[in-house]
Order: structure tokens, then sequence, then C-alpha cells
């Protein structure tokens, strides 16, 4: 199993985009202030600490405008009471969804594909294999 590829949506400078992973070696290479850092960070956020807690510097710049308005409309409507959905929030949460690519072998059978696991901020469960592909 191989990363193929991932895609980071609203994470500090990096609104949407997409990676690939060569089967060797992946590098980053970038302008200054073009996102190579919020991409490193965004995988270790994810995939190797996840339950290292985000900050406001996390979400993207472009996205507090909503991100006010949502607390706005939640303080004056229900200042009481939690809030009790996360969907006004899926649009600006930082995401990731990654994209393996997997040989199954069922017997003497042999197929491959991708297969995509996202991972977002706002809900976290645990991933678990299917049976045979450990």
């Amino acid at each position: 199993m191989q990363i193929a590829f991932v895609e980071i949506q609203n994470f500090r400078k990096l609104k949407s985009v997409r990676i690939d992973f060569s089967s060797k070696t992946t590098l980053l290479v970038g302008a200054n202030n073009s996102g190579k850092t919020s991409a490193m960070l965004a995988l270790s956020r994810f995939l190797v600490r996840p339950k290292r807690s985000f900050s406001t510097n996390d979400f993207t710049l472009s996205n507090w405008k909503t991100i006010n308005a949502i607390g706005s409309a939640w303080s004056k409507d229900q200042m009481d009471e939690p809030m009790t959905t996360l969907s006004p929030w899926e649009p600006v949460l930082p995401s990731l969804d990654m994209w393996l690519d997997v040989e199954v072998r069922l017997g003497l059978i042999r197929s491959g594909g991708q297969v995509d696991y996202a991972v977002a901020t706002g809900a976290r469960e645990a991933f678990s294999y299917p049976a045979g592909l450990r």
C-alpha cells in the first residue's frame, strides 16, 4: 500500500491543493510563501500527530468572514445551547483526503486500485483496514 496523492483543503495557505506522491521521492518546490510549509504541517497534523489540537492559525484566512458569521449567528440564536451539528462548519474546516494505491489478493485473483481515506478536523473516526488488507 502506498499513498498515491493527498488533497488538502482549508489549511493555512492551502485553500484546495492536490499533492501527487512519487513511488520513490516527492519534493515540494515553490516560491517563498507559496504553501510548502503549510503542506508539510497539514501532513503532520492529520497523519503523524492527529490528536494535536488545531489553532486559529490553521484555518485558511479567506474563510474567516464565514467563520465569524457562523459564530455570530450561533451566539445570537443559541447562546445557552451547544451547537448540535457541524454542517455550517464543514465548508471551512481543514481537511485532508488521502488516496492509497492498494493491491488486494484473494486467492489467485489480484486486483488493484485507489482507496480514499478522508481526515477532517470535525469528526475523527478510527480507520480500520478491511480484512485482507493488513
